[in-house]
């Protein structure tokens, strides 16, 4: 089952710059006509999921979805139904593919606990975003430095100034100084000496 889901995996990796082009609209003829040809190929059906999410065609993505999940299972699939209903905004449906997504063979973790992170602010359940964030600093090996501030601000705006300044440290270890975390520092740092002067 591994071997298969890998091999899915790579034929996704291929097929996607083969039919690479500016519109979206041509992407998507592209590939109606390669299913057309292949209509049991997962991973073919992914890709057009995929765009069809971009192009807001959230009914026909998830048939594709559906479809690919009857030939690939629901492990092939659970990522992208999380970024269906994240674009849908059902944000506990998306949560609930995304948890089920870090459970799979081969998890995208980084990305899944991103999303975790992002829904939980949508839901007001600010001490699971933090967690979600907290995890997905130590699981990113070159986390986005934008990704990185608004984790550290989400923190400190919840007055938790001393996690935030934890997780600006590790970020800048791991992506270096780059100027927005920098000038980020140097913010928090100026703002925990203004609190302890009052």
């Amino acid at each position: 089952m591994i071997g298969k889901f890998l091999a899915i995996l790579v034929l996704t990796a291929i097929a996607w710059p083969a039919i690479a082009h500016p519109s979206g609209e041509l992407r998507l003829q592209v590939l109606n006509e390669r299913i057309d040809a292949d209509p049991t190929n997962p991973a073919l059906l992914l890709l057009r999921a995929r765009e069809l999410i971009h192009e807001e065609q959230w009914q026909f993505a998830e048939q594709d979805l559906l479809n690919a999940s009857q030939l690939a299972g629901n492990d092939y699939v659970s990522f992208d139904l999380g970024l269906l209903n994240l674009a849908r905004q059902d944000f506990h449906a998306a949560a609930y593919y995304f948890k089920q997504h870090l459970e799979s063979p081969h998890p995208n973790v980084e990305l899944a606990l991103w999303h975790l992170s992002k829904i939980s602010l949508e839901l007001k359940n600010q001490p699971a975003a933090l967690a979600y964030f907290d995890a997905y600093l130590i699981a990113s090996k070159a986390p986005h430095p934008g990704n990185i501030a608004r984790a550290v601000r989400t923190a400190s705006n919840s007055g938790q100034v001393e996690l935030a300044l934890g997780w600006l440290e590790l970020g800048i270890e791991k992506v270096g100084p780059v100027p927005q975390l920098m000038r980020l520092k140097e913010e928090l740092r100026f703002a925990t000496a203004s609190a302890e002067i009052e």
